[in-house]
């Protein structure tokens, strides 16, 4: 998508350190050039391979819950460090870096995934089948063949939403997100303007989350953090150089989705203390879920004007 080598991990409880360490690691390649293309269009690039090893700029860590602690600590360094050591060299991850753990929405909340590890992803995010993607019956148009149409898929896309200034427009449905767009992104969300009203309204949220009766041990700060930083990010992708109330609530579900362990014991329920039924509460905790938690959430906390 971003014009970066990729390399994808399949996790298992038994890949070793030293598998896993190698199978992070992909031939350095040199971008070729053409000629033809001027310095300020950017493409995805031809690369031809030095004879080197680095980290791959994009990793997929499939079913990482499966994997042993040791190899999940390994990740947690690689996060935090940028930085892999292996028994033969010391690897620095590129400068445009993601790692991506994909999990089965069932184990969201896996209790394989080590606490520390789950927290130090940025966002999380739910795919569910698609009725608008037709895979089976795909219509052939007038200019095209039924054979040459066979292997693509048709999504409509609604209209963008207006632009300001210095916003980069690219085309929704492309696979391929130039660099230069990134960078843009990413310097206008340092740009966004987030008002009084705004920021409160998103600390209230987070005291909300904290305290509920169904999530345990509060909230973790290092969020609130990534929320801010979200809600900027989001800010410029939707054609705006301020936050709105709108933004929070969709960064909200983003940035603690993974990060809210809820209440299983009954004993641990708060309102027990002050008298409520056990019964009642088992009742309420078995069809509790985090997303039920945020949505109360923010349907409690009064949103500015």
């Amino acid at each position: 998508m971003f014009g970066l080598q990729t390399a994808t991990i399949h996790c298992t409880p038994d890949i070793t350190l030293d598998e896993f360490a190698s199978a992070l690691l992909v031939a350095e390649e040199r971008r070729a050039i053409s000629p033809l293309l001027t310095p300020d269009v950017e493409r995805p690039s031809t690369f031809t391979p030095t004879g080197r090893k680095r980290i791959a700029p994009v990793l997929l860590l499939r079913d990482l819950e499966n994997a042993s602690h040791a190899v999940q600590a390994l990740v947690l360094e690689l996060m935090r460090t940028r930085k892999l050591t292996t028994s033969r060299s010391t690897y620095d991850v590129p400068d445009r870096f993601l790692i991506l753990g994909i999990l089965p929405k069932a184990t969201i909340f896996p209790t394989g995934l080590l606490k520390h590890l789950r927290e130090a992803f940025f966002i999380s995010h739910h795919h569910e089948y698609d009725d608008e993607l037709d895979f089976t019956n795909p219509a052939p148009s007038d200019t095209e063949s039924s054979d040459s149409f066979a292997s693509v898929v048709i999504r409509k896309h609604p209209p963008s939403p207006p632009c300001t200034p210095g916003f980069p427009i690219f085309t929704l449905g492309r696979n391929f997100i130039p660099g230069s767009v990134v960078d843009t992104l990413r310097a206008l969300a340092h740009d966004v303007v987030m008002d009084t009203e705004i920021r409160r309204y998103l600390l209230d949220i987070i005291v909300f989350l904290r305290m509920h009766r169904a999530v345990k041990g509060g909230v973790i700060a290092t969020g609130t953090g990534d929320l801010e930083w979200l809600v900027k990010c989001l800010a410029p992708m939707h054609g705006l150089d301020y936050v709105t109330p709108a933004l929070v609530a969709l960064a909200v579900f983003k940035v603690y989705n993974h990060r809210i362990e809820l209440v299983q014991r009954t004993e641990d329920e708060r309102s027990i203390l002050w008298g409520s039924d056990p019964k009642e509460v088992e009742a309420y905790l078995r069809q509790v879920e985090v997303e039920t938690v945020i949505e109360d959430v923010l349907a409690s906390v009064r949103a500015p004007l």
